[in-house]
This record gives C-alpha cells, structure tokens and sequence, in this order.
C-alpha cells in the first residue's frame, strides 16, 4: 500500500510562523532589558563611583590639614614652654611670661581639637569611600548579569529562528510529497503503472524525509525559565509539541500478547540516504585574447639655443670726500646712500662728540 502521511502540513507551516514572530519577540525584549537595566544600572555606578572618588579626595584633604594643626601644636607649646615664669620674685617679665605662656597653651590646645576633628572625619570619609566603591563592584556585576541574560536570550531567539526555518523546510518536504502523490495517481489513472510507481516511491521518500525532520526539529528545547524571566509565555504545545507519528506504508506486523500485556504494533522503516544530483557546468576553455597597444614612437628633440644679449659694466666715478669736509660744511649725504631721500647729516653729528 501507499505511504500514509500522518504529518499535518498546515499546522506545521502556522508553527513556523508562530516561532518567527516569538523570535522577533525575544530579540525586541532582549534589547529593551539591555538598554534600560544597562542605561540605570550605569548611572548608579557612576554615582557611587564619584562618591568614592569625592570622599577619597577629601580624606587626602582632611590628612593634610592634621598634619598642619599638629605642627602649630608643636610650636604653641615651644612657645608656652620659652615662656614659663622664672619664680624669681624680682623678675619683672614674670607677669608676661606667665600669660604668654598660658596664650599658646590655649592655641595648642584648639589646634589638638582642630586635629583631632580631621583625623575623625577623615575615617569617616574613607567609610564613606569604601562603602561607595563596594556599591560600585555590585553594580557591575549586576551589569555583568543583564549581560549574561541578553547572550541567554538571543541565544533563545537564534534557537527559534533555527526551529521556524527547519520547520518551514518540514512543511516544503510534506508539500513536495503531497504532489508526488497526486502525481502517482494521475500516472496510474492514465495508465502509465511503471511512472506511477516511480512518483509513488518518490512520495513515500519525501513523507518519510519530511517525517524525520519534523521529530529532529521538535527536538530542538526552548529555554522557558530564560524567557519567564524575560516576561514571555509561550503556549505549551509550541514549547513542549506533541510527537508527530512516523510515517508507514500502511502494514503493521502482529501483536504479541499474552495474559498480562498488550504490546502495540511497530514498524521499522528503513530509511536510505536521498542521492541529490547537482548539475555541475562543463570547464569552458578560454585562451586569453591579445591584446594590441600602439605605444607612441620616440621623437628627438634638439634643445632650442636662446641668445640673451647682456649689458655691459659701466664705469661710473664715485667723488671722494673727506669726513672732516663733511664735518665741518655741513654736506649732505644723502647723494651717498640717505634713506627716502631725507639727509643724514643731523643724525651724523648727533652721533659725534667733539
């Protein structure tokens, strides 16, 4: 008998619909989570992170400053020891002394509290900056978290992008065997027994392919703590599909029963690899084609000789003077190299002392 399909084509094409769109889904959600939960999460690391860095800074800053109260502690009491009274009756600086020696004990003894209030706060500040950068390793390994669930989730939609495409290629497959099928029977129909057989075996094949690959595909687990915990719900039979039933030739062998058990009939189908053949194009030879390029012949070229007529020197007459004539007349100068035409003489005797 013929190969009966128990394989529901339509359904399985609406489930590769339905698994697209849950896809889409998980990968829309994934990105909002990532950018809303990275985006919060940051700005408190940020904070913290400044709180730390402020505290920190200002405990250097609180360091400093007990460091200089203690330094005029040290010098109020050199001056409240230099001013100790003497005892000695007859001292007449006694009186001074003694309440110079009592003014730096008082100044020393609020540059100690001043101190002492530094340090303290001090500590408190490196509290505060221990807290805050502890605040800040928990914020990123919350981030690191949302990152660690985003791969989770796109690891899910990739999972159902793979399911949708391998079911689409069930639902083809069934539909190929469906035309098969209907093939055979218009051969037989026509009465062509040997073509109807060869598109009945052809069907069956296809059924059995299409089969196989729908349990392989079902196979395929989502996650659905992943996606609870991304506020997603998938129906249970998309999750958790029903197992399709292989497909048989319609035979079944005898159950074997006894007093107590019921055994259900099994068929084994033997299932042998579909040969694809592939049409390969023939290796055309080609011989590379020539091609020809008029290269410009070599043109000789004489340097052209350009006579230049060039003038000759003149002798021109210099009159000497003496400095002393110019000196003492008054000569201008401007005859032998004034600037803009203006004399020199005046700048000349500005410049000599007589």
């Amino acid at each position: 008998g013929g190969v009966v399909d128990d394989l529901d084509g339509d359904a399985v094409r609406v489930q590769a619909q339905q698994a697209t769109e849950f896809a889409q889904r998980v990968r829309e959600v994934s990105y909002d989570r990532l950018e809303q939960e990275t985006t919060s999460l940051g700005l408190e690391r940020d904070a913290a992170a400044r709180l730390a860095w402020a505290a920190e800074q200002e405990a250097n800053a609180a360091d400093m400053q007990v460091k200089r109260e203690l330094s005029f502690v040290d010098g109020y009491h050199e001056m409240a020891a230099k001013h100790q009274p003497s005892g000695d009756p007859d001292d007449i600086f006694a009186q001074q002394d003694a309440a110079l020696a009592a003014k730096s004990a008082a100044l020393a003894n609020a540059a100690q509290a001043r101190a002492d209030a530094a340090s303290a706060r001090a500590a408190e500040l490196r509290a505060t900056a221990a807290t805050a950068t502890a605040e800040v390793a928990r914020l990123e390994a919350e981030i690191d978290v949302t990152s660690t669930e985003y791969t989770q989730l796109s690891d899910t939609a990739e999972h159902l992008e793979t399911r949708a495409y391998l079911l689409g290629a069930v639902a083809r497959t069934d539909a190929a065997a469906d035309a098969a099928d209907e093939k055979a029977a218009e051969l037989r129909a026509a009465g062509d027994e040997a073509g109807a057989d060869a598109a009945a075996a052809e069907a069956a094949e296809l059924h059995r392919s299409a089969a196989a690959m729908d349990r392989d595909t079902r196979a395929i687990t989502v996650d659905e703590d992943v996606l609870a915990e991304a506020g997603i719900a998938l129906p249970d039979d998309f999750v958790n599909p029903p197992p399709t039933a292989p497909a048989t030739d319609g035979t079944t062998s005898e159950p074997a029963t006894d007093d107590t058990t019921t055994t259900p009939p099994t068929q084994v189908i033997d299932m042998e690899p579909e040969v694809i053949e592939v049409d390969v194009p023939r290796v055309i030879d080609m011989e590379p084609e020539v091609i020809e390029v008029d290269v410009p012949r070599v043109i000789d070229m004489e340097p052209e000789v350009i006579e230049v007529d060039v003038p000759q020197p003149v002798d021109v007459e210099v009159p000497e003077l003496e400095f002393d004539d110019q000196l003492d007349h008054g000569v201008d100068d401007t005859s032998f190299g004034g600037i803009d035409g203006e004399s020199t003489t005046a700048a000349h005797s500005d410049d000599i002392e007589f």
